[in-house]
Order: C-alpha cells, then structure tokens, then sequence
C-alpha cells in the first residue's frame, strides 16, 4: 500500500473510533555510505527506512502509536494503540493538533535534483580519487604517509505532516558529504586528523582544498608540548567552537528553561554575552538542516537567539511556548519518526565578523590557538554551564602560530565564556551534524581562560 493510501485509509478508521483529533507525521530517509582505506573500497552499503507516527485525541486524551508497515493490519494496530494509550493516559496537560492557521510557509531550498541525480558509480569513484589525491601529494621528506581513509554519504530524506485541522504538508531534503582522514609517520610519532565537507552541490565541493585541509591538520599535530598551567587569551578555532555551540546549545532549550534547568531562565532582554556575539537559528538557508515547518507543522522562520549580547529569544515548540506565555518559534523536532515531540535548533551559528584568521592571531598577539577539544559528552555540564575538556592546538607567538601544544586541559564556564568573547573573525565554519541540528561559529578570540598543563 502507497503512503497516500494508507493515509486515506487511516484517517477514515481515525473517525470511525471516535478519535477528535489526530496527526499523522511520517518519515523516509535513504542513505548510501561509501569508504576506501587506501584506495580500496571496504564499505559500500545503503540503507533505506520509512516510518509513521500517529497520534490521536480520545476522549480529551492523547494517545499515540507508530510502524513502519504500511498495511491494514498496521492501520488496526495504530488506532487501537491511540485509544490504549490515550485511556491510560493520566496526564491533565492541554493537548494540541496545530491547525496551521495564520502561517506563513517559506520556500525552502531543500531539494537539489542535480546532486539527486548522480549515479552511485560516481560516488565510487569521488571516494578513490579523494584518496588517491592523498596518495599522491608530495609529502616533505620528514613524513611517510601510513595510510588514507576516504568517504563519501550520501542522504536523502522526506518528511510530512496531515492532521484533522486541515494541515497536509511535506518536503524533502538531500546532502552529500566526505571526508578524508590521513594517518601520517615522522620518526617514532604518529598522528592522524581529518576534513570534513557538507555540501548540496556537488560544484561547492572543492577536491583539492578537501585534501590539503587534512593533510595540513595532520601535520599541525606532531612535536607537540604541553603549557605552564594558567590562565591564557585564546583563539578557539571556527569548527571547535562550532562543536563548543553543540554541546551547550540546550542553555537555549525552552524546555530546559521552564523545568529550571538553564541558567538563562528570566534573562530575556538582558546581557548575556559580549557584544561582539550575534546567535542566530535560520531554518530557511541552504543548509544541512533547513526545513519549511517543524514536526508539529509550524512554519519556520529566521531568529536571533543573542543579538550583540542580547538575549532574545528561547527554542520552543508549542507547549514548551505556552507554558512561557509565547508562541512557537518553529524548533519542534522528532529525534525520530516515532519519539515525542522535543526541541531542536535548525542551522545555529555565530554570525561572522569581520576580520580574518591572520588578523585574529595579530590580535591576540600571544596566546593559544584550541583547534580540538575531547571530551564533551562527560566533561561538560549543560545545566551548570562548567567544563574541563582536554585539548590539543598550537602557540601564538608574536601574531604568528609557532608549534602543536598538547596534554593540555582547558576549564571554565559556557555562560562566563559567552561574556569573554572579545573578537569574532570572518571565517564561518559548520561542525558535523548530529541529530538535534547544524552548529556553527567562525573563530572567536577569548579574553581568558584556564588551562591545565605541566
């Protein structure tokens, strides 16, 4: 049975039982993983998944059931599931189905038909001619190439919402990715590190940047010394702050800030960060993880979160905004098809400044530059704000980088590091995605912090 189908068939039982009001989301993503070691190819697979939510309102009860089987049988599970739930269902919280009135629904660029297009065989042979291109660099004499890793994904997703409020809505997004890792030898030591790019367009792939990018990190690593313990200035570079964003993110959760677990709670229209920090969430670029509604069906919109310092705004969905008195900002999300709706950012990120990496490093003058960190899911507390995270990067001397620097600890507090933010450069960057959303930052000059070495 077709998907169309199926919702037909679904909807008419829906009010054959009696269920008030109900929501049907559903979800089809498919996935092909290609990677080389060494210019052989050791994984080629796809994957392919489809799934339904359904939830429904019996008796002023929510009830709500899922499958990945589109069939009758299927559909007399769900509705039965619903009313089990929902008559179980002791909760006394208000329960909405979005009616989708008064929305204003952005055309988003989400689909490349283009990058749809390619043939796997050329995916393939991307994967090779990545590591081939590592293969054959020409490496100084110092270093002895022990080995490339090369991938290359590509995901293509659907989603969509119809309700008994009259919402019927659905889009669908693609991305491809790769990413090259280089594992290198100079004498006793090994170091290996990575570049990574995510693009919609296959043209906004540049090849040889890809590989110069990983070999460069690669090199950057060895000699390393640990610091004197102390307090420096430090240069957190685009990517790591980006994942820094990541990690505390929640700290803007509404979520989080009704069950009192941000410390942000009553700070909107207050200062909350150095005026040189602009955070801004905007569903509707041609990005990762653009989107023209969210999971509940309400529409997306551009938004700052920090505005120069300036705390404007929370992530909400629709009870998350009421419990607030506001409205949804559209950051409903599903972990998956068949989670309960939360709250997510879209494309979160820094809004760029307007000097360049070398200016940034003049800037700082001496200090360090952190290009890695380790350590977040377990040294980072999101409802404190505090951190202890392993390091690794490199000296500034005199405005220019002089060495690796390693076996360091940086600690401090996300909340104090947003107000310790003295420079914004012009370089943006994305981190790599994970399920809650696309994080990014240029690099961003800190006044001060801790670092733990020898």
């Amino acid at each position: 049975m077709d998907i169309e189908k199926f919702k037909e068939k679904l909807i008419e039982e829906a009010k054959k039982n009696d269920i008030s009001s109900y929501e049907l989301y559903y979800e089809y993503s498919n996935n092909l993983n290609i990677s080389s070691y060494n210019l052989d190819i050791d994984n080629y697979s796809v994957s392919k998944s489809f799934g339904i939510s359904f939830r429904g309102i019996y008796k002023g009860k929510l009830g709500m059931a899922s499958t990945e089987i589109l069939d009758d049988e299927s559909i007399n599970l769900l509705i039965k599931a619903v009313i089990d739930n929902a008559l179980s269902n002791d909760s006394t919280e208000k329960e909405i189905i979005f009616d989708g009135k008064n929305q204003h629904y952005h055309k988003v660029d989400t689909f490349n038909e283009n990058l749809a297009s390619i043939p796997s065989k050329d995916r393939l042979c991307l994967c090779l001619k990545l590591s081939e291109k590592a293969q054959n660099y020409n490496y100084s004499s110092n270093f002895k190439l022990k080995a490339v890793m090369a991938e290359v994904n590509y995901t293509e997703k659907k989603y969509g919402i119809v309700n008994s409020e009259g919402l019927n809505l659905n889009y669908k997004s693609n991305h491809e990715a790769s990413i090259l890792e280089i594992v290198l030898n100079k004498g006793e030591e090994t170091n290996t590190d990575y570049a990574y790019a995510f693009y919609k367009n296959r043209s906004d792939l540049n090849e040889d940047e890809l590989v110069e990018k990983a070999i460069k990190n690669t090199i950057d690593r060895f000699d390393g010394k640990t610091v004197v313990s102390g307090k420096y200035k430090v240069v957190i570079k685009n990517s790591t702050f980006a994942l820094m964003l990541r990690t505390f993110w929640e700290v803007f959760n509404g979520e989080n800030v009704n069950k009192n677990l941000s410390l942000l709670k009553n700070k909107l229209e207050k200062v909350v960060a150095s005026k040189a920090l602009t955070l801004i969430d905007n569903p509707l670029l041609n990005a990762m993880n653009s989107k023209p509604f969210d999971a509940e069906g309400v529409a997306t919109k551009e938004k700052k979160i920090i505005e120069k310092g300036v705390l404007k705004s929370f992530f909400h969905n629709i009870k998350s905004a009421e419990e607030s008195g506001t409205f949804s900002t559209g950051n409903a999300s599903k972990a998956k098809y068949s989670s309960s709706i939360s709250v997510s950012p879209t494309n979160l990120y820094i809004e760029k400044g307007y000097k360049n990496f070398d200016e940034i490093l003049a800037y700082v003058e001496n200090g360090l530059l952190i290009n890695d960190l380790q350590g977040t899911h377990s040294g980072a507390n999101v409802e404190t704000g505090d951190f202890s995270l392993s390091a690794k990067g490199m000296r500034i001397e005199n405005g220019v980088l002089t060495g690796a620097v390693e076996q360091i600890t940086i600690s401090g507090n996300f909340y104090t590091l947003l107000k310790n933010i003295e420079e914004v450069a012009d370089d943006l960057e994305f981190y790599l995605p994970n399920s809650t959303g696309y994080f990014g930052s240029p690099s961003v000059v800190i006044k001060e912090i801790s670092v733990s070495g020898e």
